[in-house]
């Protein structure tokens, strides 16, 4: 409705010519008493107007000079502002954290040496496999007294729980002894 008629961008100045508020609208004197319930609508003491053909072209005039000149009470465009200026300080922290943990990941924390980057794996594969034997000795587990005597079919050594019972077969190996007593009974 009032997109083809001509608007106008106001500026709100105080005593010492400081630039209070800028604004749009089609009738600039009206829109004017609608600030009076401001708390900063006492500072007013002037105000300038330019007139542009349509509300685009004043709008986009509004925008600019809000952003330019940098007057006291647009808290809007000013809030805008800072969240953009916010949004790209995280982007920046955000790209150099993916940068230091990149340089982190490429490197094993165990013995340092060079290693993949694996989503869930910290350690190269040496350290993996020492990792692994060092969490089953934490949860319990021992070798057998003839460790590397008792292999499973496999080759890998049997662990004996603090029970003292002895496995018969490594962990891999006994999945597979059960996957096929399921597919025979």
């Amino acid at each position: 409705m009032f997109a083809d008629i001509p608007h106008s961008v106001y500026r709100l100045f105080d005593h010492q010519s400081r630039l209070l508020y800028v604004g749009c609208s089609y009738f600039p004197a009206e829109r004017k008493l609608q600030h009076s319930g401001k708390c900063w609508y006492s500072e007013i003491a002037s105000m300038t107007s330019t007139e542009y053909l349509t509300k685009e072209l004043a709008l986009a005039a509004e925008m600019t000079a809000i952003e330019l000149e940098n007057p006291l009470y647009n808290y809007t465009h000013q809030i805008n502002k800072q969240r953009v200026t916010r949004q790209i300080k995280k982007d920046k922290q955000r790209a150099a954290r993916a940068a230091r943990q990149l340089a982190i990941r490429s490197r094993c924390p165990r013995c340092g040496g060079p290693k993949d980057y694996k989503p869930g794996v910290a350690y190269c594969p040496p350290c993996v496999t020492e990792d692994q034997r060092e969490r089953k000795l934490a949860h319990g587990w021992v070798p057998s007294p003839t460790f590397g005597k008792h292999l499973c079919r496999c080759g890998k050594p049997l662990y004996v729980s603090p029970r003292g019972l002895e496995a018969s077969y490594c962990q891999e190996c006994k999945k597979e002894k059960n996957r096929q007593y399921r597919l025979t009974h």
